[in-house]
């Protein structure tokens, strides 16, 4: 009898201590969670959470994988969580979050009722509906949540970020701005408000100032991906192809659950016209991930065939992305897709939505300019190259084009006022300056044509069309 009772007590000693052990190897996991450290929460709590069967495990978990980029195995966590406590505020709020990222804004937006119920005013779930709506468009009902928040909560610097993002949807810039500067004004650090920032002034083409915002936002949380992110398409656009390659590496790092790390990776091979290098990667991540959300990487393979001229893959890897979560860039990318198919009914509709996305956004108007020009559609080609100057685009060679439909209407101080233009901004353009002595040739100014002429050489001696136009002109004077 002695020895029956000896050994129940060691199992039940045995049993306290493997739950003791499992309670101090999932305390670490947490706290990383509840310090942002997502990466590291993963690695702590993945061997443990199952055997801990416990509430704060899978949310924490669940947590953990939802902002390193593995939604799937994110949800299936988050709802066992629910499952042990369905009044759960935070995992109710974090399910909310997951379905918000991909876009399933009506769903998320249950969760977060799920959880108000529970607790009416509590702040974080507050915030998280109002981000939603933000980002279903539905900025008024956004507003509406963020001003009971702040009521709430009139000096906590996240109520003014939800604020700050409300209005940077809205393309209200300087309220935006306002709110994000009185969140840094309540705790300096903040770095979704720099982040705001940078948003703004990447949005305004203050691509220096974005770059300084980013920065300040990383260095504030160096856990914080979408600063990586965005500093990483910042650099790209920039062509900065160096930088932007260890900014995309980084994110990858921080979101090691998601493709669109790796898939940015290729992108920059894409930029650098390396398309067998992105094309590569672009395979390995679809065949490694069969079971994930592989949008980003058909996508960007859709944009590496229409460089290669291959339109129907391009087509079908675009067929294989929801349209839910088409970008203002893959509008255009179809669009131009379908033009080099000389469809150029389906080419307008996808310009026509992109523009529904972004009226503002001057490479919409550049591109379709061109398409436009290349169609012989002069007059409106210039109306579109005039749009896009007028919302700021950076395009040097927008003027050159602007020019040269001019040129092609045999309106050429129309077109000489355009290259000269383009000059301005950059003396050191080859087409500007060919095209403005062409220009010259067709308004009788030989002289000065045969100047630009030389200046055409000067920038590449073996320009064989600047050398035969010179010899052109030698033979009419």
């Amino acid at each position: 009898m002695n020895k029956l009772v000896n050994r129940i007590l060691a199992l039940v000693f045995i049993f306290v201590m493997a739950s003791s052990a499992n309670s101090q190897d999932i305390e670490p996991g947490i706290n990383a969670a509840k310090s942002g450290d997502y990466v590291k929460a993963v690695q702590l709590l993945k061997g443990v959470v199952n055997t801990d069967d416990s509430y704060d495990g899978y949310y924490y978990y669940g947590l953990a994988l939802m902002n390193t980029g593995s939604l799937k195995d994110a949800e299936a966590n988050l709802l066992k969580a629910i499952k042990k406590d369905d009044e759960g505020i935070g995992a109710l709020t974090a399910l909310g979050d997951l379905y918000s990222k991909r876009r399933e804004y009506d769903k998320a937006d249950s969760y977060y009722k799920k959880a108000l119920k529970v607790e009416p005013e509590n702040l974080d779930a507050l915030l998280s509906q109002a981000k939603n709506l933000t980002v279903a468009g539905k900025i008024d009902d956004a507003l509406t949540v963020l001003s009971l928040a702040k009521s709430i909560g009139p000096e906590n610097p996240p109520v003014y970020v939800g604020l700050g993002d409300a209005y940077y949807y809205r393309r209200a810039f300087k309220p935006a701005a306002e709110n994000y500067i009185k969140a840094l004004s309540l705790r300096s650090n903040y770095a979704r408000a720099h982040f705001g920032l940078g948003q703004i002034h990447f949005r305004q083409k203050e691509y220096n100032e974005a770059l300084e915002e980013y920065n300040k936002a990383i260095q504030d949380n160096p856990n914080f991906a979408n600063a990586f992110l965005e500093k990483g398409r910042l650099l790209y656009f920039n062509e900065n192809w160096a930088e932007a390659l260890a900014t995309f590496e980084k994110y990858a790092k921080l979101q090691p659950g998601s493709v669109d790390g790796q898939t940015y990776i290729a992108k920059v091979k894409y930029g650098q016209k390396k398309y067998d290098e992105a094309m590569d990667i672009l395979e390995k991540i679809i065949a490694a991930n069969p079971n994930e959300d592989l949008s980003s990487a058909y996508k960007l393979r859709a944009y590496i065939y229409n460089e290669k001229e291959d339109y129907d893959k391009a087509l079908a890897d675009f067929s294989k992305v929801p349209e839910t979560i088409f970008d203002i860039e893959d509008y255009v990318k179809l669009a131009q897709i379908y033009s080099n198919k000389k469809d150029y009914t389906n080419a307008y509709k996808y310009f026509d939505k992109a523009i529904a996305a972004d009226s503002t956004d001057d490479n919409i108007y550049y591109q379709r300019g061109i398409v436009k020009f290349n169609e012989k559609k002069y007059e409106d080609a210039i109306s579109d190259f005039d749009k896009a100057i007028e919302f700021g685009s950076k395009q040097l060679a927008v003027y050159v084009y602007k020019g040269l439909a001019s040129y092609s209407l045999q309106k050429y101080e129309d077109a000489l006022r355009e290259f000269d233009k383009a000059n301005s901004i950059d003396n050191a353009y080859v087409p500007s300056w060919l095209w403005k002595a062409r220009s010259e040739v067709a308004l009788e100014k030989l002289e000065e044509a045969k100047t630009s002429y030389r200046r055409v050489l000067e920038l590449d001696p073996n320009n064989k069309s600047a050398k035969e136009d010179m010899e052109l002109i030698e033979k009419k004077q």
